[in-house]
């Protein structure tokens, strides 16, 4: 770009305005023709040979076409992106004569409509900025454009260059894509779009969110999450049929813009002609401009009306609220380590010492009183003592009730809906159920409470948006989804709880943990400008001034820092952009060393790289699935093990959160029907899922049932939905790559075309096993023949979570005494422990001394919070590299677990985890193909062999012979030729 001046100042949000005219003496740049077309593309061809002979190794990381040629020559397994996915619609230089004139007619039809629509964008603040925008964008490669709450830069500043376009008669040349962080935002901010221009959604403006797209051949502007156009660039990294790519909301520093940027930085070397917007709120502005070499800064006005914020000590005054020392609310008092103060430990023995206590008791308070005085010097006596007493730390829920009724009260003659602030779904639950138990709130038509978050249906997220009837106030319960990424415009009233959850991630013990934590200055800003958009607003925040302004960061920690960075190296290996240390040293904040060596340790412990840094065949798929790699392997053992519902169910369970819940009081009795449900199974995976079959099972014999089912046993409806919702798009991601065959020949692309929420892919059908009744919802009989075969499920769990393996150890005990729990160790000694909320955790007994798990936490110690009991078996055939030592009559997995067994068994055991792996390289290379005489004999031999297991001490030897005979039944003496090479061999 050329020499570029800079503004500053941040901005914040999303919205939308007007266009104007350009300006008579602005005459923009033509688009180049045909002839420059070609020529650009050879110059784009030198410039990739000069990179690939190395002449110019700093000009960029990029190499598409060696990309695609490699994609299809070296890897059978690379799946490309699904037909549905971004639909082709040429380079945007092939300009459409017919196309434009029906763009430019439609448009005009337009600005001629004297709707409220064209007025509505021409009041917002945007539309001042609409030339600016243009020649901005027409003048510079890249802009940054800031944009204050409310401005309309989301809806409007793609627009304005669509705008432009067709006027120019240019409109068939482009296609804008712009991301969006969250689902519900591509979706919303498009049908926002689509009802300004006055077009149905999917023409001109569509969205594209996983498993779900409104999109055609005349879509120029598609809003999409930043993850489908990652998965985009897996196909094709030059994206050459993409004209404009503007990232939205580059403050939330997510770990897929951040990882967008760097490509994009590249991105413009390669192809000179792609323009790049960099659009957000709350951002330091001047570090994106440096990043992408100063590019302009563009700065749009917001117009908010003024917002009156009250701190949390204001409203404790304003509500006269008390807490009393033995609250759940109140902090714990020395030695307390609950949220109620103990009895003092020694009571006193004479009036004399209890006067003695209570004056020591009085100068303590009155010392404390006289600081926090000090902090807060208009606040009277009685809201001191409650800020001294108050843990802050804790969501009052108490405190938001009251505020939910004052509010309405104190506020009676002024309309306008309520926005509250919480950091996750569960607290999102907690206050509906808070709110609804009151009967000032919940009787009558006074309120209308909508919960709100990304993993609820489309229809429900919607219907925040309406307006509520005369006299009743509405209440929206969010998280920081409304903080910028969609806009409640009738909103005047905000409580802001201060908190948001956030996923952290220790790379040296490999421990990631959901933490919650306080907002940034910058989110708590945004917060506040949710209000006062259609009239003055007032702002609830629930935290004190003191500690907004003191302990509050500037702006929030970039997700890249604090993640485990699995999916995002299997994403470079991908799409082939260098070395991955190099590659994400490039990052605005690059990750640490450490992160990126405990990440590429783990992908190459599951398989998904090899040892020379390379992305294996099973690596390109789970790159392809959106989602934790270990949930991904984990499926497409159940693929091949026939076992595909209850190992989806799991994945959707481990992605969502666990379906039960219950009042503190009861969590006895919850965890006694886990572990009715478990069958002793020593599972909580296993346990998930037979809870759930049940449910399903009585949800077909109706709602009353289902409903009535779930009181029973403490099972949440509405996280088992989500879980539903998620076994389908998982099974539309397996379809999407291979994994599954439609049923009754029904074509793939057929199948992919229909909505995700329509009729399922597989009728759903019965199965039954050890007494019990199954239903299974994904795969049909064809891809659930084993799936009663808890064995079968169980070892696919492994193969997923592998290595994350713990080795019980019991204490010894004199005879005659009861067993203790046993002790757990990790693979490096490391002592660990099952969460209380595990159906393991009370266990004394178990059939075999080893655990899987999805993943440690630190709280107050470490714990596992799910696992599974797995024999040794399991961990031989699905775990990593195995030894035989002949001499010393043992197996040795990955250096670490030991056992004993005779050479025949060794070398049995090691040839049928041979002949798996050859079996899972076959599928994952050839995803369609059936498994075949040979294949499937593997799969039953396996199966048998893991269903007649029997219970395993530490030190045991391992069976032989029992082994050997049920292999040869079961698999038609397919393995007899090992056993006997085997004898001869002596375990060589």
């Amino acid at each position: 770009s050329s020499s570029m001046v800079k503004s500053s100042e941040p901005t914040p949000n999303t919205e939308p305005e007007p266009e104007l005219e350009p300006e008579p003496e602005y005459v923009p740049k033509p688009i180049p023709h045909r002839e420059q077309e070609k020529e650009r593309k050879r110059f784009f061809r030198g410039l990739l040979e000069d990179f690939h002979s190395g002449t110019d190794n700093k000009s960029s990381t990029f190499t598409p076409t060696e990309h695609r040629e490699q994609a299809q020559s070296s890897s059978a397994g690379q799946v490309p992106t699904s037909t549905t996915m971004f639909k082709e619609t040429g380079p945007p230089t092939a300009n459409n004569h017919k196309l434009n004139l029906s763009l430019k007619a439609e448009q005009e039809a337009m600005f001629s409509a004297t709707g409220s629509m064209q007025q509505q964008r021409a009041r917002l603040p945007a539309h001042s900025k609409r030339e600016d925008v243009i020649r901005t964008v027409w003048d510079h490669q890249c802009v940054v454009i800031c944009g204050e709450t409310g401005c309309g830069k989301t809806t409007q500043v793609p627009q304005y260059i669509l705008e432009d376009a067709i006027d120019r008669q240019q409109g068939s040349t482009l296609n804008i894509v712009c991301t969006q962080p969250r689902r519900l935002a591509a979706m919303s901010v498009a049908q926002r779009v689509a009802q300004e221009r006055g077009q149905p959604l999917g023409d001109q403006v569509g969205y594209h969110i996983r498993l779900e797209n409104k999109m055609s051949e005349r879509t120029r502007l598609l809003y999409c999450t930043t993850g489908i156009l990652l998965r985009k660039m897996q196909t094709d990294t030059a994206v050459p049929n993409i004209s404009h790519i503007i990232v939205d909301e580059i403050h939330e520093r997510s770990l897929d813009s951040d990882f967008l940027l760097i490509i994009l930085r590249d991105l413009m070397k390669l192809r000179p002609d792609i323009k790049v917007v960099l659009m957000s709120a709350t951002v330091n502005a001047e570090m994106f401009s440096d990043y992408f070499h100063g590019c302009p800064i563009l700065n749009i006005p917001g117009f908010t009306h003024p917002t009156e914020v009250f701190y949390l000590e204001d409203v404790i005054a304003r509500l006269g609220y008390v807490v009393e020392p033995d609250s759940e609310y109140a902090k714990a008092q020395k030695g307390d380590k609950g949220g109620k103060s103990k009895q003092k430990e020694r009571e006193p023995t004479n009036l004399h010492e209890q006067i003695k206590q209570d004056v020591a008791l009085s100068s303590k308070q009155s010392a404390a009183l006289q600081k926090i005085a000090l902090l807060y010097p208009n606040q009277d006596e009685s809201t001191l003592q409650t800020l001294l007493l108050l843990d802050e730390e804790k969501i009052n829920y108490e405190l938001m009730e009251k505020l939910v009724i004052h509010i309405d009260e104190a506020y009676s003659n002024v309309e306008g809906a309520m926005l509250i602030f919480l950091p996750g779904l569960q607290e999102i639950q907690k206050l509906y159920d808070e709110l609804m138990s009151n009967s000032t709130i919940s009787r009558g038509r006074r309120f209308i409470i909508y919960p709100l978050h990304s993993s609820f249906s489309t229809q429900s997220q919607q219907d925040v948006f309406c307006k509520p009837p005369p006299g009743t106030r509405k209440v929206v319960l969010a998280t920081n989804i409304a903080e910028t990424s969609i806009t409640i415009e009738d909103v005047v009233f905000v409580v802001d709880c201060g908190k948001v959850k956030e996923n952290r991630y220790d790379p040296i013990s490999g421990m990631p943990s959901l933490a919650e934590s306080w907002v940034s200055q910058a989110s708590a800003r945004q917060r506040k400008g949710r209000a006062g958009r259609v009239r003055p607003g007032v702002c609830f925040r629930l935290y004190t001034s003191v500690r907004h302004e003191k302990h509050f960061s500037p702006y929030q920690e970039c997700e890249m820092l604090r993640v485990p960075l699995e999916n995002l190296l299997l994403s470079v290996q991908v799409l082939r952009l260098a070395e991955n240390a190099d590659f994400l040293g490039k990052a605005i904040e690059p990750p640490s060393a450490d992160s990126i060596k405990t990440s590429f340790d783990v992908l190459k412990r599951i398989g998904a790289v090899n040892d020379a840094k390379t992305i294996t065949s099973l690596g390109v798929h789970l790159a392809n699935l959106p989602l934790d790699v270990r949930l991904g392997k984990m499926m497409i053992y159940a693929v091949i093990f026939r076992c595909v519902d209850p190992v989806i169910t799991i994945a959707a369970t481990m992605s969502v959160k666990s379906p039960f819940s219950a009042p503190f009081d009861q969590r006895y009795e919850v965890d006694r029907i886990k572990g009715w449900f478990s069958r002793d199974t020593h599972s909580d995976h296993l346990m998930a899922w037979y809870a759930y079959n049940a449910w399903c099972l009585e949800k077909q014999k109706g709602k009353g049932e289902a409903a009535a089912f779930c009181k029973k046993y403490f099972l949440t409806p509405s996280t088992l939905a989500m879980i539903h919702t998620t076994k389908r798009q998982y099974e539309r991601l397996l379809l999407e790559i291979g994994f599954l065959e439609p049923p009754d020949g029904v074509p793939r692309e057929a199948v992919l075309a229909r909505p995700m929420h329509g009729a399922p892919t597989f009728p759903p059908c019965h199965g039954f096993g050890n007494g019990t009744e199954y239903l299974y919802e994904i795969g049909g009989k064809a891809y659930n023949e084993n799936s009663a075969n808890d064995t079968a499920v169980r070892a696919c769990v492994a193969a997923g979570f592998y290595p994350n393996v713990v080795k019980l150890k019991w204490p010894h005990t004199p005879p005659g005494t009861p067993p203790q729990r046993p002790k757990l160790f990790a693979s490096d000694e490391s002592e660990v422990n099952i969460h209380p909320s595990s159906v393991n955790f009370q266990a004394k007994q178990f059939p075999f001394p080893f655990l899987v798990f999805y993943e440690k936490v630190r709280t107050t110690n470490v714990f596992l919070r799910d696992c599974t009991m797995v024999s040794p078996y399991v961990l031989l055939l699905f775990g990593n590299k195995i030894t035989i030592n002949a001499e010393e009559h043992t197996i040795n997995l990955e250096g670490w677990l030991n056992f004993y067994c005779d050479s025949r068994t060794g070398v049995l055991i090691k040839e049928l985890k041979d002949e798996l792996h050859k079996l899972l390289q076959q599928k994952i290379e050839e995803p369609g193909t059936n498994l075949g005489h040979s294949g499937r004999h593997v799969v039953l031999a396996i199966t048998k062999l893991l269903a007649d297991d029997r219970p395993y001490a530490e030190n045991e030897v391992l069976e032989g012979q029992a082994l050997a005979d049920a292999l040869w039944v079961q698999s038609g003496g397919a393995f007899g030729a090992y056993w006997s090479q085997a004898g001869k061999d002596g375990g060589k």
